[in-house]
């Protein structure tokens, strides 16, 4: 038995709460069980609980054995003072914890529940409930994806005000340092995170008119331009970085903050970077350029680098002829990634809501993505449709699927709900000959 699971079943009171009563003979009645707290402290706020003849309005802390209190050294911790019921799975303690009553839950759950928690909990699928899916309806799952949609924009939105409280709200340069990480994709992310962090976008505004000097900037600070060259190209870039560098103080980041083993060659840091020095020059004001998804595609479609990347992927090592343009694919990255998180954080910072409505929207006009994750939840039937659903997807498969989170998710939810037997609706009192551990 884990607690998780009795957190859940406490919460959507899947077990049998007819006639309850605490471990001192006091009848129970749940009027309202309490909100789960994500924080220090018991683990249900502002519960409603009568127990015999007195209402009680408090905590309610949640543990496998009524031992484990003093086992987590909640005796004397005031956090826990104003607990009013100790809710377990076996009460192993002849007393009652001082202040609060305690009910054991053991032989009122049923037991089919927690089969199928098994179930899922074992489950070698990447999909853990992919065999049971069709138990929850089209609506519960379009509902929560639209959820798992605003979820994962927020946590992209708190981590821009993050950078806007640590620049003093300095929208440019976030706007650049943001739009730098998902020029970044994949592993390299952090990495070109690092070097919008180590370059000034007044820096930038300064050679914005020159792509080849952005690139000398770019490349060099990357520390990509320290070795002795033999083609022209990285030799003309390093002679105008060694300028620039002597000019504001530049401290390159070391050669080995950049990943290129399992990096498709059309994704080496080198061609973004290269891409990256092509665009800047028509972003500005980024800010402006880069909140408004609507423009971004316009301004960035058939953008190529510099043509010696035409003949190579990294320096001083010649390839086939292949142009490298910002692909269709990418563009909508960047509006996925970038303008979108963007148009969101600024709406709430000006409190427009019909702005935030809109950044949303336009999330379900643009192409669906296809990539590892998509793939994989869309092969086990959850439908990926427009960005928005590859979106949901993603954050349902990296947020819930891989870390085994049935009990927050709101299909595992739908599958954990006790049926009668008789109609196939949601009950929450199951037939007196229903089986319980």
């Amino acid at each position: 038995m884990k607690e998780q699971f009795l957190h859940f079943v406490w919460q959507y009171r899947r077990f049998n709460h007819s006639g309850l009563s605490s471990s001192d003979g006091l009848s129970v009645e749940i009027l309202k069980p309490g909100k789960l707290n994500l924080h220090d402290g018991p683990d249900f706020l502002n519960a409603l609980i009568r127990i015999g003849n007195t209402l009680w309005a408090g905590h309610v802390e949640i543990h496998v054995k009524s031992s484990d209190w003093i086992k987590h050294g909640h005796s004397g911790d005031p956090l826990y003072n104003n607990v009013v019921l100790h809710v377990v799975y076996q009460n192993d303690l002849e007393n009652n914890i001082a202040g609060c009553h305690t009910l054991e839950l053991c032989g009122l759950i049923p037991r089919s529940i927690y089969n199928r928690y098994l179930d899922l909990m074992e489950s070698p699928e990447i999909l853990p409930c992919r065999h049971l899916l069709k138990e929850a309806d089209l609506s519960t799952l379009n509902m929560w994806k639209e959820r798992l949609l605003v979820e994962r924009m927020e946590r992209k939105v708190s981590n821009i005000q993050a950078l806007l409280e640590y620049y003093r709200q300095d929208w440019e340069q976030v706007s650049f340092i943001w739009l730098l990480r998902y020029f970044g994709s994949g592993i390299n992310m952090d990495s070109f995170q690092e070097l919008g962090d180590r370059i000034p976008v007044t820096n930038i505004r300064k050679i914005a008119d020159d792509p080849d000097q952005i690139a000398a900037l770019l490349f060099g600070t990357a520390g990509m331009l320290n070795d002795q060259w033999i083609d022209l190209y990285p030799l003309q870039l390093k002679q105008q970085f060694e300028f620039l560098s002597h000019r504001w103080k530049i401290h390159s980041m070391p050669l080995t903050s950049w990943k290129w083993k399992h990096t498709r060659p059309a994704t080496f840091p080198s061609i973004r970077l290269a891409q990256l020095a092509a665009v800047l020059p028509l972003l500005f004001p980024l800010f402006e350029k880069l909140h408004s998804p609507q423009d971004l595609e316009t301004l960035l479609t058939g953008v190529s680098p510099h043509d010696y990347w035409d003949t190579h992927y990294r320096f001083d090592e010649p390839s086939p002829l292949k142009n490298k343009p910002l692909t269709k694919d990418f563009i909508h990255h960047l509006q996925i990634n970038v303008s979108i998180p963007l148009m969101l954080a600024y709406a709430r910072y000006t409190d427009d809501s019909a702005l935030m409505q809109d950044a949303l929207y336009f999330m379900h006009t643009l192409p669906r993505e296809n990539n590892r994750y998509t793939r994989v939840m869309s092969e086990n039937g959850l439908a990926n449709e427009h960005a928005a659903d590859s979106q949901s997807l993603m954050e349902l498969k990296t947020s819930y699927c891989d870390r085994k989170q049935c009990l927050k998710c709101n299909i595992g939810n739908k599958i954990l709900q006790p049926k009668d037997n008789n109609e196939g609706k949601p009950v929450l009192l199951l037939e007196e000959d229903a089986a319980y551990i």
